[in-house]
């Protein structure tokens, strides 16, 4: 939380390579796609369209183990396709793997996209700014196209609104990593040749953060361009896809934690060890969630039984004031966001329908820690086929 607080600061000034003001990156933009005909063809035409010269930037479309029209769908939009079939090895990170593992020296960058996104046309050439800069492993801000068809996709808004103000620009002002996002973010040629794309868990994009950083490198997360993705408008079927989330999160936290320990005890740099340490501590982050948890059903017990035991036992791990700090600053972070994002006023309706959601992770993240070595991957359906234009606006004033 107290990382937080930083995300109220503007970002510190960029310093661009002098060197390579005139370079234009060429990119490669792959989406994997499984069995998504029916938003495959606004995507594809979202992508051949960028603010971006035509010839410096190639589309293609892994259709990976597709049994409906995905493919031809998506060359008829513009978009070259590759075809992937191996049933035994499914999900978004085998499907990277197997499409990475080409020759990539003809692009100096890679961007991948998922079939549902829709992006600012901007992005590619915000993207070619960053890597002037130096930057390697970049990521966009991440929205939703669709925040106000059920409370349920205006929860995950107003989640992705917080998380951007006050986890990823919070951590590029003190100079920490950021995070990818599964989606919208780009990755430099050299980069991926240095630590190829091997991330196969249920969570792909926190594991080939972890790797980064453990080799020394850094994600920056830049609010100047936006790629945004469709939430699911049922909660039955959120539990499904963040139970996900929370096995692939956890699974990375064991496998992993490991080797960032090492890297923390024998780096000499301070500012490495404070990155590595960050990421350590937002791994283990699902633990307060756990705790947050049982202090919810050992308050309930006191109160229906009216014993004294609580706070002797569970206070003594954390005072009750720090446990009330956390619940003030879990409710007026999200209304701070809200505001500082320029939100449309109808987020604010949202909020309590917000806070319902977020209880719904403790379950979830037992789940998740449970089932933490089920990596079968299940597929969410999309259907929210609309162009950039048609995005339901919900900002007050254009803002970046």
């Amino acid at each position: 939380m107290g990382v937080a607080a930083f995300g109220l600061l503007p970002l510190p000034r960029r310093a661009a390579r002098g060197d390579s003001q005139d370079w234009n990156p060429r990119f490669l933009c792959i989406t994997a796609a499984h069995n998504e005909a029916s938003v495959i063809v606004p995507h594809v035409e979202n992508m051949v369209g960028m603010d971006y010269p035509r010839d410096l930037y190639d589309v293609v479309v892994l259709a990976d183990n597709c049994t409906d029209e995905t493919a031809e769908l998506a060359q008829g939009a513009g978009a070259q396709v590759w075809v992937r079939r191996d049933p035994d090895r499914r999900g978004k990170g085998y499907a990277l793997e197997w499409a990475l593992q080409r020759d990539l020296q003809n692009y100096d960058a890679v961007c991948v996209f998922d079939a549902d996104n829709l992006a600012d046309t901007s992005f590619l050439s915000v993207m070619a700014l960053h890597l002037r800069e130096g930057k390697q492993i970049i990521q966009a801000y991440l929205d939703t196209k669709n925040p106000w068809d059920t409370w349920i996709t205006a929860s995950y808004a107003i989640a992705y609104w917080y998380m951007n103000r006050f986890w990823q620009k919070a951590r590029m002002r003190l100079g920490l990593s950021g995070a990818l996002g599964g989606t919208g973010f780009c990755v430099a040629t050299p980069v991926l040749q240095r630590l190829p794309w091997t991330s196969h868990s249920l969570t792909e994009d926190l594991e080939y953060t972890v790797r980064a950083v453990t080799e020394g490198l850094s994600v920056y997360w830049t609010p100047l361009t936006k790629v945004y993705d469709e939430k699911p408008v049922a909660f039955s079927s959120t539990i499904t896809q963040r139970s996900r989330w929370l096995q692939g999160h956890w699974s990375v936290a064991f496998d992993h934690s490991p080797a960032l320990l090492r890297k923390l005890l024998s780096e000499s740099s301070r500012g490495s060890r404070l990155k590595i340490l960050d990421l350590l501590v937002y791994l283990w982050q699902p633990v307060v969630i756990l705790a947050t948890g049982l202090d919810i059903l050992v308050l309930e017990l006191r109160v229906a039984l009216g014993r004294g035991w609580y706070s002797h036992w569970l206070g003594a791990i954390m005072p009750h004031g720090i446990w009330l700090g956390l619940i003030a600053l879990g409710f007026g972070l999200p209304l701070i966001a809200v505001n500082l994002e320029d939100v449309d006023w109808r987020a604010v309706l949202y909020l309590p329908a917000f806070y319902l959601f977020n209880l719904s992770w403790i379950p979830i993240a037992w789940i998740g820690l449970l089932k933490r070595r089920d990596r079968a991957w299940h597929h969410t359906e999309h259907h929210r086929a609309i162009s950039v234009v048609q995005r339901p606006a919900y900002r007050r004033r254009t803002s970046v």
